[in-house]
This record gives C-alpha cells, sequence and structure tokens, in this order.
C-alpha cells in the first residue's frame, strides 16, 4: 500500500505553479519526471527545516498528520477545524443527502437510498426489508470510507460470521456502518468545489468542474474523463450538489470538496441518478484531473488513466494497457507519473489521452476498462 501512495503523491504537482515544492517520502523521491511535473521542485518530508518558514501548505486532505506538519513549518494560514473535517468526511454527513432524482421511486428504506445503522440488528432489520423489496445485493461502508476500500460487498438478508466481525469491528471503532443496496452503475461522476471563507465570516463555495470517474468492477478508481464541458446528463446533479457544498459551509468547513454521483439501473431497467454516494473534504484524483484541462484545446477531451504495469521490470514503468498516439481515437498522449518512485518503477502509472471528442474518450475508457476487469 504505502508503494501506491509514494507512486501517487507526485501527483500534486499537477496543481502545484512553477517553483512550488512538493513533499514526498525520502524513500519516494520520484525520477524521470515528465514535462508535465518538470514545474515543481521535490523535497522529502524530513527535510522541511531547510523551508524559511511559515510556509503555507496544501494537504490532500486535513488530517493529523498535515495538521502536525503545518504546526512544523508554522503555516499562518487557516485550517479548518478538526471536527467539521471529521464531521463532513463521516457517513452520518452523506446519508442527509443520499437519494435518487426521482419523483415516482419508491426507496426501500425510507427517504434515503442508505440507511445509517449503530447497531447490528439495524443492519440485518435493513438487510430485509432490501431483500424483500429491491436488490439482494447490497453494500455496507464504514464510516469512514472511499475509493471503494473498507466496505463488504454481500447478497441476501443472512449474515456470515465473518460479516457479522468486520460490522462489529467497525461499530465498536466509529460508532456507525452506512447499508445501502446495490444496483448496476451505469456512470459515474466527481462534482468539484472549494470552499473559501470571506472578510465577513461566511464560507462561499465555487464550482471548479466535473469530471467523469472511471471504475473498475470493485468500485476502486482507475481514471477521470475531462472536457471543457460537463456530459449533458450530470447537470441535473450540480444543482443538487451545489446544496450539499452550502451544508458543508455550514459546518466550519472550507477547502477542497468533491461529491461524487452516479446513474443507476434498477432492476426493472429504470435509470436515475443518485447524488452524493460519496462526500470528500478533501482533494480527490477527480480534483487533480481537472487541473490537466489547460493540456487540452477547447474541442477535445481527455482520459486520464491510472493503470497497474503487468510487469515493471521489463516495461520500466509503462502499461500495456494505454492506447498508443495514432491508434483510433487518440490524437496525443502526456504522461503525468515519473517513470522512477524511490529506485523503483511506479506502483501505479498515469497517462492523460487526448481525443478529438469527449466521445471518443468514453470509448477509450471503455475499452482500457475492459481489459483491466
Amino acid at each position: 500500500m504505502q508503494r501506491v501512495v509514494d507512486s501517487l503523491a507526485p501527483l500534486m504537482g499537477l496543481l502545484s505553479r512553477s517553483g512550488d515544492v512538493v513533499l514526498v517520502r525520502a524513500s519516494g523521491m520520484p525520477d524521470g519526471v515528465p514535462d508535465s511535473l518538470k514545474h515543481v521542485r521535490w523535497m522529502s518530508v524530513s527535510d522541511t527545516s531547510q523551508l524559511k518558514h511559515p510556509v503555507p501548505l496544501v494537504p490532500w486532505g486535513w488530517d493529523a498528520e498535515a495538521r502536525l506538519l503545518a504546526n512544523e513549518l508554522k503555516t499562518v494560514q487557516a485550517i479548518p477545524s478538526e471536527r467539521s473535517v471529521g464531521t463532513l468526511n463521516h457517513r452520518s454527513f452523506q446519508a442527509k443527502f443520499d437519494d435518487l432524482d426521482s419523483t415516482t421511486c419508491v426507496l426501500p428504506l425510507g427517504e434515503q437510498f442508505g440507511r445509517l445503522c449503530h447497531e447490528i440488528h439495524e443492519v440485518e432489520h435493513a438487510l430485509n426489508v432490501i431483500s424483500q423489496t429491491h436488490s439482494t445485493r447490497w453494500i455496507i461502508k464504514a464510516a469512514y470510507s472511499a475509493s471503494g476500500r473498507n466496505r463488504l460487498v454481500g447478497a441476501g438478508r443472512v449474515l456470515s460470521n465473518s460479516n457479522c466481525r468486520w460490522i462489529e469491528k467497525r461499530l465498536a471503532t466509529s460508532g456507525s456502518v452506512y447499508l445501502e443496496p446495490s444496483y448496476n452503475v451505469i456512470s459515474e461522476c466527481g462534482i468539484q468545489f472549494q470552499l473559501e471563507s470571506t472578510d465577513d465570516g461566511r464560507i462561499d463555495h465555487r464550482l471548479c468542474g466535473v469530471t467523469e470517474l472511471l471504475t473498475d468492477r470493485t468500485g476502486r478508481y482507475r481514471g477521470s474523463l475531462i472536457s471543457a464541458q460537463p456530459a449533458d446528463e450530470w447537470l441535473p446533479a450540480i444543482a443538487r450538489a451545489e446544496r450539499m457544498a452550502t451544508e458543508a459551509g455550514k459546518l466550519g468547513y472550507f477547502g477542497p470538496l468533491g461529491i461524487d454521483c452516479m446513474k443507476i439501473q434498477l432492476q426493472d431497467g429504470t435509470e436515475l441518478l443518485r447524488v452524493g454516494h460519496d462526500v470528500n473534504g478533501r482533494h480527490t484524483m477527480g480534483r487533480l484531473a481537472l487541473a490537466l484541462l489547460p493540456l487540452l484545446d477547447s474541442s477535445r477531451a481527455g482520459c486520464w488513466i491510472h493503470g497497474l504495469p503487468s510487469d515493471p521490470a521489463d516495461r520500466a514503468g509503462t502499461c500495456p494497457n494505454f492506447p498508443a498516439t495514432g491508434e483510433r481515437h487518440v490524437v496525443e498522449s502526456v504522461q503525468t507519473s515519473p517513470q522512477v518512485i524511490g529506485g523503483a518503477p511506479p506502483a501505479i502509472q498515469t497517462q492523460l489521452l487526448v481525443t478529438s471528442s469527449l466521445k471518443d474518450a468514453q470509448i477509450v475508457a471503455k475499452s482500457i476498462l475492459a481489459q483491466a476487469n
């Protein structure tokens, strides 16, 4: 897991300006840096004493490690409170807004799409309701979870002993789990905001952009589609996400905010929009993907792919399922990952595939994901 984190850490350079310093672990120092990252300097976190204080810090998110680093750097910038960050990223916040964009579909668990459960008997009752009325498949997510991690996937109304142990452990550590029915996912997107404090004490938000999420069959992030204008299918989600951003500001939170949405297909074939299945009070890969927009002409689109090299020793950091420039639909490719991380090929390699249109980018993405799955 640490190799994956080290491989992705240099991507923060996509958000940086010329001369900025990107901090990485000493054992994760990048080499063979592509043109898209040559405008930044690299420094080990252990060498920050070399920086002139105070230093403004832009972390991935304001966790305990980032707060400690801010203190060491004697940063004078405003930092969102631990309480606002914790509340925003907890499933209890997301659960308040998690429903379907439909006036005719009756949700199996009441007004919300899923149910926040604080006791295991609540989980068992909700499973029974779901199995009787809608999908027999379900997902149980930990109170703090994202990117397809820290969750339980199953079917039917009976929990196994291992399922119960998993749930009880999460209930003991964070007080709740989130149960939701599972349907076929047609597509997903991430709506990106920036929340900022104003001089009069208010917290305003601005829309940064929308990126379509590419995920594999396990729900893990594999890339983003980017274009100057989002696909029409996501426009209805933006207004609802704006309301969530407003509520995030009322918590006292400011900083980057990503709200994920999906189009799902019910068992009868009905397609519906679900807004806010994940809420991220931090930077996200979708937010980094937006930083690649200046590399595209206004009429073009891009497919930012996160690939897994099948044979790092032989391929020197390349990924076999990346189409070459000149192949159908791909007009240009831009490397966005270093060739070497800590003296070895990266665990994850990223590349921007430039296409003539968003439709072409979707075709490229579908082809690559089919190989990955």
